[in-house]
Formats: C-alpha cells, structure tokens, sequence
C-alpha cells in the first residue's frame, strides 16, 4: 500500500492513481510500456478530520501486473485530469 499527499476537490474526492511504465523499445516493438490502475482504498478518517489530504492505494501483489522497474506515478481527478506524475521505482 502507498499514501499518496493529494491536493485539490477533485483528487480529494474522486480520485483514482494509476502506474505508467516508460517503454523500452528494441527491434521496433515496444513490449515493456504498461499502465496500471491502482485500487484506491480511500482516506484514513484521522486524515479528515485533522484537514491532511491523503490518499491511500494499493499496488499490485503480482509481479507480473507490474514487473520491478521505474514508473510514473500519477492521481487522475473526477475530471480525468492527471497530476504532475512522480517517478517511482517498483521493486520485488
């Protein structure tokens, strides 16, 4: 699970995350880019109630949904509009 600090209405209320992998390109196919959305199990309610922003998501457990590597990690709004994304690095 990762807590993410979220800001705004809508990536407060509506919020979902998702992984994007960065491709790797190699004899002109591209068969390592990936994006993956992540399960949002909410806000902790002391969060609230103190006013903090936080969101909770829950990364793949399978290895294969999102193999060890770099990804941007990013919160889309109820809008669809994407945050700045963060790299992250997934490790086993």
């Amino acid at each position: 699970m990762i807590t993410l600090d979220v800001s705004g209405e809508s990536l407060y209320r509506d919020a979902r995350a998702a992984l994007i992998r960065f491709g790797c390109t190699t004899h002109g196919n591209d068969m390592d880019q990936r994006f993956v959305w992540l399960r949002v199990l909410g806000h902790r309610r002391e969060d609230i109630e103190r006013g903090l922003r936080t969101l909770r998501a829950q990364i793949p457990q399978n290895a294969a949904a999102a193999p060890p590597g770099d990804y941007q990690l990013v919160v889309v709004g109820g809008e669809g509009v994407p945050s700045r994304g963060r790299i992250v690095r997934m490790t086993t």
